[in-house]
């Protein structure tokens, strides 16, 4: 009699697990091939999680503050613009346009 062939077992990872696997893949000199084998991962939900937390919304952090800024050369002094208003458009594609006033 034949024995059936071993199955996967299918187990629930998390966001933070899969965060942890993904870099720890990168620091690796592995083919995601082997590291999935070493690790007992499915391709797809390799592939998957690797496409889901690649496209995450970067953090604040990385913001960068571009006010106007006004030059007095009589006082050689570099001050911030005063506001006056201002129209900013946005052409977004598919015929959609973002604008934001001020006035």
């Amino acid at each position: 009699m034949k024995t059936p062939p071993a199955q996967k077992v299918r187990r629930f990872r998390r966001k933070a697990e899969w965060q942890s696997l993904l870099s720890e893949y990168a620091s690796s000199e592995l083919s995601q091939k082997a590291f999935c084998e070493l690790h007992q991962l499915s391709m797809s939900s390799f592939y998957q999680w690797k496409k889901k937390l690649s496209i995450e919304p970067v953090d604040d952090t990385d913001f960068i503050d571009i006010s106007a800024q006004v030059h007095d050369d009589s006082l050689n002094l570099v001050e911030p613009a005063k506001p006056s208003g201002y129209q900013i458009e946005l052409e977004l594609g598919f015929g959609i346009i973002l604008r934001v006033r001020s006035h």
